[in-house]
């Protein structure tokens, strides 16, 4: 199936997609938060302006949810190639986060933004549930909103080919959304020298969410339930009847699939993999980038010395320029040569090219491998 021409407007890339019956109920577009049976509809509040918007700018990039089993004719494998570029660039720029709330958040909302980018770029592609759940969290970092966020990882135990990702929002002061945060995240003690893992089973999520009815929302923009929300006062077999269809459409189960009979983990997902350890050039490197950090020199300046120091190592390979380039990148980043918040990184034709929003506004490019060795 033929990508979609980028020079297409969002309508009209939606409307060069394959016919497939898609509910009214199910549109990113303009997304009805009142049931459409309501005579009368009610004002939208704050935080449904806030993600209309997030909706809105998600459902405009025209993505393939095509792992749905009933959006399965609009599979081009195109997935295939955003996960390797989206993950590719979260392990260059980002370090594993430490197992606390404060840590995975930040890395959470920065693989986000890394998303959001690739997607910005490539609109029309496919996106599942873990993307469109990292752009309802970049959204919600754009608006503010992203300190009370997670990404939220349902496991099906017995299949570890099963799960699904969403976004878990808990609204009110920052102590209570941390409190109903944590669990997802960190270890819980439950004696003085025990310790549960992070994560929760179905029953547990099911009395977390009625304990704090009114606090916590569900985002699924990959679903046909894009927002569920849990009236004050529901019982956990009321928040279950709620989360059931969310699971078996998320799973991939059939309707008639009875929940009690799975055994679920519910946990934030983390990304441990790691890069190799660091060559003592890239070390040298990077702290020679470190000491040129100053006001004397430009950015255009210490972008050139990176990518001449890069062309003078002429016997490295495809992966070991993916970690130097990934050392410098950050090293860049974190001594404010280039602005962390609206930087833009990508992989294209073997190179990992910076938008460089700091104080030049340059964009520039390092090269990941020469012309006899692409990097793969």
């Amino acid at each position: 199936m033929n990508r979609i021409p980028s020079t297409l407007s969002s309508r009209a890339m939606v409307e060069a997609l394959p016919a497939v019956h898609v509910n009214r109920r199910d549109s990113l577009l303009d997304y009805p938060f009142s049931k459409l049976s309501d005579s009368t509809l009610e004002p939208l509040d704050s935080f449904q302006h806030t993600l209309l918007d997030i909706f809105n700018s998600i459902g405009a990039l025209g993505l393939r949810r095509s792992n749905r089993q009933d959006l399965s004719a609009l599979s081009d494998g195109s997935i295939h190639e955003a996960r390797d570029s989206i993950n590719d660039l979260i392990q260059i720029l980002l370090p594993p986060p430490q197992q606390e709330l404060s840590s995975v958040n930040q890395f959470q909302r920065s693989a986000a933004r890394i998303t959001k980018n690739y997607y910005a770029r490539n609109p029309g592609q496919e996106a599942f549930c873990n993307q469109h759940a990292e752009l309802v969290l970049d959204g919600m970092s754009h608006a503010g909103i992203a300190d009370g966020a997670l990404l939220l990882k349902i496991c099906d135990k017995s299949d570890t080919n099963r799960s699904h990702v969403l976004v878990i929002h808990a609204g009110g002061p920052a102590d209570d959304a941390s409190k109903l945060l944590k669990p997802f995240v960190e270890q819980q003690r439950v004696a003085p020298l025990t310790y549960r893992p992070p994560g929760m089973n179905l029953d547990t999520f099911a009395n977390h969410i009625a304990d704090n009815a009114d606090k916590i929302h569900l985002i699924d923009a990959w679903g046909t339930d894009k927002r569920l929300d849990f009236p004050g006062g529901s019982s956990p077999s009321e928040v279950k009847s709620v989360l059931s269809p969310m699971i078996r459409e998320g799973l991939g189960w059939d309707p008639d699939t009875v929940l009690e009979n799975k055994d679920f983990h519910i946990v934030s997902p983390l990304h441990v993999s790691e890069l190799r350890r660091v060559p003592e050039y890239v070390a040298r490197t990077r702290d020679y980038i470190r000491y040129l950090a100053s006001p004397e020199y430009s950015a255009p300046d210490i972008f050139e010395t990176i990518f001449n120091e890069i062309g003078a190592y002429k016997f490295i390979n495809g992966a070991d320029r993916l970690i130097l380039a990934g050392h410098l990148t950050r090293a860049c980043r974190d001594n404010g040569i280039v602005n962390d918040t609206n930087m833009k990184t990508y992989l294209q034709n073997g190179n990992i090219y910076i938008s460089e929003s700091g104080r030049t506004g340059r964009s520039t490019f390092i090269p990941l491998a020469n012309a006899n060795r692409p990097f793969e």
